[in-house]
C-alpha cells in the first residue's frame, strides 16, 4: 500500500464573465457524471497503455522482441508465462510508440502520481469548487501545473493544499512541537505544501511550504 497525499483543492472564478464560463469548463472537464474528480479529464492517458499489471519487461530490443515471439509460438508455454510475454510485447511496442510502456510510465509522468484521485469529496458554492481527494504517495504536480498553465484557465484562483502521510508532528497547546516520548496521546498535525495560482497572473505559480508550528501561528488549526 502507498503512503497517501491528502489534498485540499480551490477553484474559484475570478467574478468575470470569462471566469464563471471558465469555471464550469473545468467543472465539466475534471468532475465525473459520479461527482469525482479525474485527471484523465485534462489529461487522458493512452487506451493502449491500460495493460493492467505490468511485468518486468525483459524484451529491449528486436533480438529479445524474436525470441518472445518465438516462446508464444512454442507449445510448452505455459499460460501465466504466455500471459506474461505478451504483456511484455505490448509494452515494448507502446514504448516505441507512444514513447512509455505501461499507464504507471505514463501516469508518473504526466500527473505526477501513480493513480488518478481517489476518495474525492466535491463541494460547491457561488464562488467556485471545493475538492478534497488522495493520491499516492504525492500530489498530482504535474496535472495541477498542467491546468494552472492552460489558456482556459487564465481567470481562475486554483489553491492546493497538500497533506503528506508520516508529515506530522504532535504539537502541544501552544502549538510547539514536542517528542513522541512522554507524549504517545499527544494530538498530530500535519507540515503541508502550498501550490497557488491567482487569476491573469501572467503564468506565475506561487509554490511553498509550511511546517506544523507554522500552519498552527497562522491559525490553520
Amino acid at each position: 500500500m502507498p503512503n497517501w497525499a491528502y489534498n485540499n483543492m480551490t477553484v474559484e472564478s475570478d467574478g468575470s464573465e470569462t471566469g464563471d464560463e471558465q469555471l464550469r469548463c473545468f467543472v465539466n472537464v475534471a468532475i465525473t457524471e459520479d461527482n469525482e474528480l479525474t485527471f484523465s479529464g485534462h489529461l487522458p492517458m493512452p487506451e493502449e497503455l491500460d495493460i493492467g499489471s505490468a511485468p518486468y519487461n525483459k524484451i529491449r530490443d528486436e533480438e529479445s522482441l524474436n525470441e518472445a515471439w518465438a516462446k508464444l509460438a512454442d507449445s510448452e508455454t505455459s499460460e501465466f508465462e504466455r500471459e506474461s510475454i505478451t504483456k511484455q510485447i505490448k509494452m515494448y511496442v507502446n514504448k516505441k510508440k507512444i514513447g512509455y510502456a505501461s499507464w504507471y510510465d505514463w501516469n508518473v509522468e504526466k500527473w505526477g502520481t501513480k493513480w488518478d484521485a481517489s476518495d474525492s469529496h466535491v463541494t460547491y458554492s457561488k464562488s467556485g469548487v471545493q475538492i478534497n481527494f488522495n493520491t499516492a504517495w504525492d500530489l498530482p504536480r504535474n496535472w495541477l501545473w498542467h491546468v494552472m498553465n492552460l489558456p482556459e484557465c487564465s481567470h481562475l484562483r486554483i489553491h492546493l493544499v497538500c497533506e503528506a502521510e508520516g508529515e506530522s508532528v504532535i504539537l502541544d497547546s501552544d502549538g510547539k512541537e514536542v517528542s513522541y516520548e512522554g507524549n504517545e496521546d499527544g494530538q498530530w498535525f500535519h507540515h503541508a505544501e502550498y501550490i497557488e495560482k491567482e487569476p491573469n497572473n501572467n503564468g506565475q505559480i506561487n509554490h511553498y511550504s509550511k511546517t506544523a508550528e507554522q500552519r498552527w501561528k497562522d491559525g490553520e488549526f
